[in-house]
C-alpha cells in the first residue's frame, strides 16, 4: 500500500529520462502523428470525412507519447516511486521480488503484492493511467537495464553483474540487496 506521500519528502536520488532517450522515445510518434495530420488534411481537403475519424486515434497516441516521456523513478530510504503522468506508484524495498525482463525492451521489478497507484485527477484521468500490470513495477523507460547475450538461441537476460555498477544497481543493492540473490 502506499502509506506515506512522497510528494513532501524529499528523494534521495531522482532518475529521470536525459534528452537522448527523450528523443529516441519520440521520434516514431511524431512521425507517426505528423502522417496522421497530413492524412487528415488531405482527406478534408478532398471531402473524405472517414479521415476525421483518425482523430481519436491520433489524440491516444498524443497522450501516449507524452505519457512517456512524462517518467521519473524516485528513491527514497523506505522504498521506490515511479511516476508517470499523474501517477504516483510507490513500493517498498522489502516488497521488491526480483528484477525481470518479461518482454523484450521492457525491465522491471517485480513486487509481491499489488502495487497501490496514487493519482491526481478525475475519472478520465484514472482510467488514461490504468495499470497493466499491478505487480510489475516497468522501469526501462526511465532506468538503463544492461543485457547480456544470451548463449543458446533464447532471449536477452539482464546482466545482474552490469546492473549492479550502475548508479541504480548500486542503490538497488544497497536497499534490497535480496533482488541480486539467486
Amino acid at each position: 500500500m502506499y502509506s506515506k506521500n512522497k510528494i513532501d519528502d524529499v528523494p534521495l536520488h531522482i532518475f529521470e529520462l536525459n534528452n537522448s532517450r527523450k528523443l529516441d522515445i519520440l521520434i516514431f510518434p511524431l512521425l507517426f502523428i505528423a502522417l496522421c495530420v497530413g492524412v487528415i488534411i488531405i482527406g478534408v481537403l478532398h471531402g473524405v470525412i472517414a479521415s476525421l475519424l483518425l482523430i481519436p486515434i491520433l489524440l491516444g497516441f498524443i497522450w501516449i507519447t507524452i505519457l512517456s516521456v512524462w517518467q521519473k523513478v524516485l528513491i527514497y530510504p523506505d522504498g521506490i516511486v515511479h511516476c508517470q503522468g499523474k501517477r504516483r506508484s510507490f513500493v517498498p524495498w522489502e516488497d521488491l521480488t526480483h528484477i525481470m525482463q518479461p518482454a523484450r525492451g521492457v525491465c522491471g521489478i517485480s513486487t509481491a503484492s499489488t502495487i497501490c497507484d496514487e493519482m491526481e485527477g478525475g475519472m478520465i484521468i484514472k482510467l488514461l493511467h490504468h495499470r497493466w500490470n499491478s505487480r510489475f513495477l516497468m522501469l526501462s523507460d526511465v532506468i538503463h537495464f544492461p543485457v547480456k547475450l544470451p548463449s543458446d538461441w533464447g532471449r536477452y537476460q539482464i546482466d545482474m553483474e552490469g546492473l549492479q555498477e550502475t548508479k541504480f544497481g548500486q542503490i538497488i543493492f544497497d536497499y534490497a540487496p535480496h533482488l541480486f540473490e539467486k
